[in-house]
């Protein structure tokens, strides 16, 4: 590994052994630059590591970044954080508290390195908007189910008379079909059979 650079405004050089005690202070019209470049100590060229990302952590909230950066294969990179514009993966950011900076790096021959860089203080983000249906992802109350009481039957004997009165219409009309339906007897054959005729 070699030094680490970063700026603002001028310079300043960073151990690898250990991070900076003094934390960096950004304002929305500042931009901090970091460039580095990662060598094999044995043959002291250029290694292009398979992961490089920046980890801005904030402790008290758990809420974190995750910056890749790009390294060209002679193993050097640069990254740009600019205040005005900071980018997507920053995370949240409370007034006071700092953002603890760690550089992640590694390759499958390698053992990998994390270095704790510094802390980042930098302006408090806005307070996230809300989404218009966000009322709509909340747990809903318990649906609780309302049943009516089972009907009680009617006594035997009001169901006896109403059962009755339904069937007796049917049944007077049997009867009566019943008798319709006898044999009967011509009335003019009962009156030609009780007369006799005499001839003088």
């Amino acid at each position: 590994m070699t030094t680490i650079v970063f700026g603002t405004q001028e310079s300043n050089s960073l151990s690898l052994a250990h991070k900076i005690p003094t934390a960096v202070t950004l304002n929305t019209t500042d931009t901090l630059k970091l460039t580095f470049q990662v060598v094999d100590e044995s043959s002291v060229q250029g290694v292009q590591p398979h992961q490089t990302f920046l980890r801005f952590y904030d402790a008290t909230t758990s809420e974190e970044g995750i910056q890749p950066i790009r390294v060209t294969p002679g193993g050097k990179a640069k990254f740009e954080l600019v205040m005005a514009k900071p980018p997507p993966i920053f995370p949240p950011t409370v007034q006071g508290i700092p953002l603890q900076v760690t550089l992640y790096l590694g390759k499958p021959e390698f053992t990998p390195v994390a270095l704790d860089l510094f802390d980042l203080y930098v302006p408090p983000s806005l307070p996230p908007s809300v989404h218009p249906d966000e009322a709509t992802f909340h747990p809903l109350p318990e649906i609780k189910h309302t049943y009516a009481p089972d009907h009680r039957s009617p006594h035997k004997f009001v169901s006896g008379v109403f059962s009755g009165l339904v069937l007796a219409p049917w049944a007077l009309l049997l009867g009566l079909v019943r008798i319709l339906s006898l044999p009967t007897t011509s009335f003019s054959d009962d009156v030609y059979s009780g007369l006799e005729f005499h001839h003088a």
